[in-house]
């Protein structure tokens, strides 16, 4: 994982933020900006959300892969 500013994460790319909320690991991925006043989703849960959009480095970048199995 790298650390990275709000600034530097480029819609689509998936992220955590430096927090701890226990042992769950909450992802979100970036949105564009034209979806304003929304600019994340969180990915646990399918909401879109607001991220604070500060400079500071409170972000990790995330690699994700996905499994994808049919369903009956």
């Amino acid at each position: 994982m790298a650390s990275a500013k709000w600034s530097e994460l480029v819609p689509g790319e998936f992220f955590t933020a430096n927090i701890n909320m226990g042992q769950d690991i909450v992802l979100y991925q970036k949105l564009c900006y034209k979806a304003r006043p929304f600019n994340a989703v969180h990915i646990n849960t399918g909401n879109v959300c607001i991220i604070a959009d500060t400079d500071i480095n409170n972000y990790e970048r995330v690699q994700v892969t996905f499994d994808i199995k049919p369903t009956n």
